[in-house]
C-alpha cells in the first residue's frame, strides 16, 4: 500500500493525489496522509521510505531512500514463509482503483448524466491524457504545411496535428507501454515527454 505524506502544501489535496495516481497508472491503494499522521506514527524522517508490517501491524523492516530491491527480495521471501500460517488469505478490504472510477465518470458524462464545462468536453473529445510537451515542425522541402506534435503521455503515443486547420493528421504509437522502434503502428512509448525533430536531407 502506498502512503502520500506531502512535503509541500500544494501536494496535499485529494484531487492532486488522485490526478497523480491516474497519471502514473498506479494500481495499488494509496493513503493521502495530508495531516502526516502515518508519517509521525512510523517516525519517518525522509522521502521515500519503505515500511514492511507483520500480520499484526508491527513494523519488521524500515528502509529509507531508494535502491533496496535486493534487500526487499530476500527479506520478503523469508518473511512470507515465516508468516504464511498467520496471514489472512481472504480479501478483507474492498477498494476501487481510481482508473475504474475515472471510466465510470466518463461513461456517465457520455450519457449526459453529469454536466461538464466546455474545457472538460473538449479534453474528452480530443482524447488526450496528460499531454507532456508540444513541438512545431515548420514547412520544409517535402512538407507543405506546419505540423504540431503533442506527446500524449498518458496514452503512450504522439499525436500529429495540422497547425492551420487544427485537425488530427496521424498518431505515432499503438498505445501500449514499451520501448519498441518501428513504423507509426508498431512503435511503442513509455509515457513520452520531451520531443525533438531532426531534419534529414534525402
Amino acid at each position: 500500500m502506498g502512503c502520500h505524506s506531502a512535503k509541500f502544501v500544494n501536494e496535499k489535496g485529494a484531487e492532486k493525489v488522485r490526478d497523480a495516481i491516474l497519471k502514473y497508472e498506479i494500481k495499488h491503494p494509496v493513503i493521502n496522509d495530508d495531516k502526516m499522521i502515518v508519517w509521525r506514527n512510523f517516525e519517518r524522517k525522509s522521502w521515500p521510505g519503505l515500511v514492511v508490517l507483520s500480520p499484526r501491524g508491527v513494523p519488521i523492516l524500515i528502509l529509507s531512500g531508494e535502491g533496496h530491491r535486493q534487500v526487499l527480495d530476500i527479506f520478503l521471501s523469508v518473511a512470507y514463509d515465516f508468516y504464511y500460517d498467520k496471514l489472512n488469505h481472504k480479501r478483507t478490504i474492498k477498494w476501487a482503483p481510481e482508473e475504474q472510477k475515472e471510466k465510470e465518470i466518463i461513461h456517465k458524462k457520455e450519457n449526459a448524466t453529469i454536466s461538464e464545462s466546455v474545457e472538460e468536453q473538449a479534453a474528452r473529445e480530443q482524447n488526450l491524457r496528460y499531454p507532456g510537451k508540444i513541438l512545431c515542425i515548420e514547412k520544409q522541402a517535402d512538407l507543405n504545411r506546419n505540423l504540431i506534435v503533442v506527446s500524449d503521455s498518458g496514452n503512450n503515443r504522439l499525436v500529429i496535428i495540422n497547425e492551420e486547420t487544427m485537425k488530427f493528421e496521424a498518431q505515432i504509437g499503438n498505445g501500449k507501454i514499451g520501448l519498441v522502434d518501428g513504423n507509426y503502428e508498431e512503435v511503442q512509448f513509455h509515457h513520452p515527454q520531451g520531443l525533438c525533430h531532426v531534419f534529414r536531407e534525402n
